[in-house]
């Protein structure tokens, strides 16, 4: 166990390790909005839903075509 202070604390604001973890953070946070925000994602996802809903009912016709 270390003696070090808790990040919080006024006597760690000038800390570097702490001004570096604030950084990255921040780095990630606006790499993940800037790639929720990608308008080139969205189309795929539908192509990908659409997909996938097709084929949930081709399946729903074929079993009702053979049970019927």
């Amino acid at each position: 166990m270390t003696d070090r202070s808790h990040p919080y604390r006024p006597d760690m604001i000038d800390n570097p390790e702490w001004d570096a973890v604030l950084t990255r953070r921040a780095e990630l946070y606006l790499a993940e909005r800037a790639r929720r925000e990608d308008p080139e994602r969205e189309p795929a996802r539908m192509h990908i839903a659409l997909g996938i809903l097709g084929l949930i009912f081709v399946a729903a016709a074929l079993i009702g075509a053979v049970t019927a």
